[in-house]
């Protein structure tokens, strides 16, 4: 089984799969990664951003580089009619953290929760999801 180590350098994140020293690079930030967890199987990575752009958590194969699913921490919100500030029918995205994830981690018997914390000034939101 392959051993994989993982980083973050700016907008991407860096893996190396330690035996070979083989690096590749996940580009699915449009910010700064603000942090990155292991799932414990080895085969998958969450990485975290926040900044300017909408946080998220990104979940991603790191054998491909490829994302997995969704973008997780978005939450589905309902548009309000600007000029009467009552609910449409339409909905749109916001995001669960107000600035940025700053660590998270999969549950170790399965990995199939993956829980994050926000990094504000009066929050520090957690974010726990099944996925």
């Amino acid at each position: 089984r392959a051993s994989v180590v993982a980083w973050a350098a700016a907008g991407a994140v860096v893996c190396m799969e330690t035996r070979t020293r083989t690096q590749r690079f996940f580009l699915g930030h449009d910010d700064d990664v603000s942090c990155v967890a292991l799932h414990p199987g080895g085969r998958l990575v969450a990485s975290g951003q926040g900044g300017e752009q909408r946080p998220f958590l990104a979940v991603w194969d790191a054998r491909t580089m490829e994302a997995v699913g969704p973008r997780v921490g978005l939450l589905p919100d309902t548009v309000k009619d600007p000029e009467t500030g009552l609910p449409t029918d339409r909905t749109t995205l916001r995001p669960f953290y107000a600035y940025a994830p700053c660590a998270a981690a999969f549950e170790p018997e399965g990995g199939e929760w993956l829980a994050a914390v926000g990094r504000d000034e009066k929050l520090h939101e957690l974010g726990v999801w099944h996925w």
